[in-house]
């Protein structure tokens, strides 16, 4: 017999699987974008495999099964590959508005943490807000600030090479 799953059992699956989707999306975004871009999208596939990483301990930690990835890996993809079929700047605003709700399903489970997770779940929220200022500075000409904030959220200093495409 199957056990109920909590909410936050099922919001902490949906965030891994949204981190599993923004792998993939940056991969596909790489495509059709100028050198610069490629590289502005391999930091951010760095920031989301760190979160990822994190999520996945949380999950193992907790003994909570994600299930299967195929459809986060397959439509991050698609979805950044069409994303990628657009001019720079609309992609970006096409993204913030796909990235909000995540901002709020991150606080919800914030709020909610046990202490242990706390620290995580308060970089977890502070990850999106610095996805979500990146994608304004951006839009409006000078991401600058907002990339030295996501270096500075990465566990080691990285200077991103344009990430292979998998």
């Amino acid at each position: 017999m199957k056990q109920a799953v909590s909410v936050v059992e099922a919001d902490l699956v949906k965030a891994y699987k949204s981190e599993v989707a923004g792998v993939q999306l940056f991969k596909g975004l790489l495509w059709l974008q100028s050198t610069e871009h490629q590289q502005l999208c391999s930091l951010l596939i760095l920031l989301e495999q760190q979160t990822q990483a994190g999520l996945l301990d949380l999950l193992q930690r907790r003994q909570i099964r994600a299930g299967s990835l195929l459809f986060s890996k397959v439509g991050g993809f698609s979805y950044g590959f069409a994303l990628a079929c657009l001019p720079w700047k609309l992609s970006l605003r096409v993204l913030m508005h796909s990235a909000d709700p995540y901002l709020h399903l991150f606080r919800r489970l914030q709020a909610q943490s046990a202490p242990e997770d706390h620290e995580f779940l308060t970089y977890l929220v502070a990850h999106e807000e610095a996805l979500l200022s990146f994608l304004q500075q951006e839009i409006n000409g000078d991401s600058e600030p907002a990339v030295r904030q996501i270096r500075g959220m990465m566990r080691k200093s990285v200077d991103p090479q344009p990430a292979k495409i998998s």
